[in-house]
């Protein structure tokens, strides 16, 4: 009798540890109490076709050539390096792979990037940057030290994936400076919701701590565990104060967001949450080409100086300004103005139309995908 209730509950142990091993893998493949986003096919590094020469480059971009505008820091930040590169993905899963694998954030449409040991060491998705450098005591959370950021070829590299038979490989061509299909908002929330869970489950802010403080584990243990919450604190509060008071708007989604009202919210809120208004025109990323020297450089006909358009780009994907002078001095900010300045000046060339140029249909490379 004692040997039948023994492997009874030998039976019932093993399906249990099958059900919770079947759950985690649910939890995980489904994307539950995390963000679902599609999980897209990928395109082998070899079958991505450039139009570089096509675009008004054919022997490179100079000012640092091409690898250098898709991660030239412009002083943003999305958090602390060491805190991107050791969250995990936004699930409760056991299995869940880093935030910051890039396989992971090409899900949110990013583009896949190329390792460079200077600009990108970690081979994270085009529009990446590390700000080794960052200094901004006045922010709400403060920060110092390295920082991972965004940068404009994320919103602005635009991708065809396609296939000529069933069968063959994916292949993609990619256009610089074009219309993106990143999901901006969906990329926000996994963030936060990183975040959210690594606070919550003891055992994986342990492993965060460990991977973050290194040598001052566990002395500083409080001290990061009271720095991550005020993060998540901050965008949590965001969000509360824009559902009751009805900001949501229209929702942004793949390849589009309200870009100019999100700017405004983000620099402006510093000052109150009553400056916040509501974000309902989300459109499309414009194509960069030729907007160097247009009358008005912004899509509404809002502004009319390329360099006041690139400050307030990059104030809206997170380089902080400082509107209170309580906080420190008046107007310090972490933007890079001399990157952007040399990314202006790489984009529109020496001579009026003669920097970045959208893609020729009659490019071989573009005509070799329609051959039959």
């Amino acid at each position: 009798m004692y040997k039948l209730l023994r492997n009874k509950r030998f039976g019932d142990a093993v399906t249990i540890v099958a059900a919770l091993g079947f759950l985690a893998i649910a939890i995980e493949r489904f994307d539950l109490l995390g963000v679902s986003v599609p999980r897209p096919e990928k395109v082998a590094a070899e079958n991505i076709t450039r139009l570089s020469e096509s675009q008004g480059w054919p022997e490179g971009w100079k000012i640092g050539q091409s690898n250098w505008f898709r991660h030239a820091s412009q002083g943003t930040r999305i958090l602390p390096k060491a805190w991107f590169m050791s969250l995990r993905q936004p699930s409760i899963s056991p299995f869940a792979g880093k935030l910051s694998d890039p396989e992971y954030l090409e899900r949110f449409g990013f583009a896949s990037g190329e390792k460079d040991a200077n600009l990108n060491p970690d081979g994270l998705p085009v529009g990446f940057a590390i700000e080794p450098a960052f200094y901004a005591p006045y922010a709400d959370p403060p920060s110092t030290g390295p920082v991972v950021g965004l940068t404009c070829a994320a919103c602005h590299t635009g991708r065809l994936s396609y296939r000529k038979n069933a069968g063959d490989p994916l292949k993609e061509i990619r256009v610089e400076g074009g219309s993106a299909m990143i999901n901006l908002s969906a990329f926000e929330k996994a963030v936060g919701l990183s975040i959210f869970w690594t606070l919550k489950l003891g055992t994986r802010f342990e492993e965060f701590a460990r991977d973050v403080l290194v040598d001052n584990y566990p002395k500083e243990k409080e001290i990061l565990r009271t720095q991550l919450q005020r993060f998540l604190d901050v965008g949590l509060s965001t969000e509360t104060y824009i559902r009751e008071h009805k900001l949501g708007g229209t929702p942004g989604g793949f390849a589009r967001t309200d870009a100019l009202d999100l700017i405004g919210n983000r620099v402006f809120q510093s000052l109150g949450d009553e400056n916040l208004i509501v974000t309902d025109a989300p459109t499309n990323f414009p194509p960069l080409w030729d907007t160097s020297w247009f009358d008005w450089v912004q899509y509404n006909a809002s502004i009319r100086m390329p360099m006041v358009r690139n400050i307030g780009e990059a104030l809206g994907v997170g380089a902080p300004v400082n509107l209170d002078p309580r906080r420190g001095k008046l107007f310090d900010s972490t933007v890079n103005v001399e990157n952007l300045h040399g990314i202006e000046d790489q984009l529109g060339g020496e001579e009026m139309f003669q920097g970045l140029q959208p893609p020729r249909w009659d490019d071989p490379k573009v005509q070799a995908v329609f051959e039959r």
